[in-house]
């Protein structure tokens, strides 16, 4: 059995309240020329839900079974879920499509450290927006256990102890809140940009093209490498 999914003795962390809702940006950011790399990253996030589903449900199903919580350390983070992650974002991705990416320190701290462009730099700063919150909170937490307990956080991992389902809950908040800005960005040049620049060539019943005008569209992800061929270990 995957070691992901084993118990380990730590206390369970909750997600907290505060993760359902992000303030949305005060203006745009995105211009019409950002609308391929919105719905590619659109595409992506989806994926990366979706993924994150299958894997919490792997959890709860062997939680069931041994009737214990499984709790995820910083290792399986990198090496057993973001793998599987990864590998169904690659899969959606457009290639040359611009990105972006950005990470939160244990101190709270976001920087993102790609933007291909303001809009997608946005994006994924909102995403990590969510975890400095999470962060912010477990530190808030462990500074009330006294100054011993508060010095401490500074040399040990932010998110030990977090549950496995736990953790991926927050990722998938934070795609969430991704998608959240994405779609209320591109529903805004929907009405200022090109018409021609959201329509896509689609085929009728007789095989005649055609062009159709749609806010999103994903085109069918490139299949996942073979399960022994997979850098996925949870298949």
């Amino acid at each position: 059995m995957n070691h992901l999914f084993c118990q380990f003795s730590v206390p369970i962390v909750v997600l907290l309240a505060s993760l359902h809702s992000f303030p949305a940006a005060a203006e745009s950011t995105c211009g019409c020329e950002d609308i391929p790399d919105i719905r590619n990253r659109l595409c992506i996030t989806r994926a990366a839900i979706v993924e994150y589903d299958r894997l919490i449900q792997r959890a709860r199903d062997q939680e069931k079974q041994t009737g214990k919580p499984i709790f995820v350390t910083k290792s399986d983070k990198e090496n057993l879920i973001k793998p599987c992650v990864q590998e169904v974002m690659v899969a959606m991705n457009v290639p040359g499509s611009r990105q972006a990416k950005a990470e939160t320190d244990d101190a709270c701290d976001v920087t993102v450290t790609r933007a291909d462009t303001a809009c997608l730099g946005k994006a994924v700063e909102i995403h990590e927006g969510r975890h400095a919150l999470v962060c912010q909170w477990l530190r808030e937490k462990e500074s009330s256990r006294g100054l011993i307990a508060e010095f401490l956080m500074n040399f040990k991992d932010t998110r030990s102890g977090q549950s496995a389902i736990g953790y991926m809950n927050e990722e998938k908040s934070g795609y969430q809140g991704e998608i959240n800005f994405l779609r209320s960005e591109l529903m805004s040049l929907s009405a200022r940009c090109p018409r021609g620049m959201f329509e896509i060539e689609t085929k009728d019943p007789s095989g005649n093209t055609r062009r159709e005008f749609t806010i999103e569209f994903c085109p069918p992800p490139k299949p996942r490498p073979p399960v022994d061929k997979s850098a996925c270990q949870a298949r």
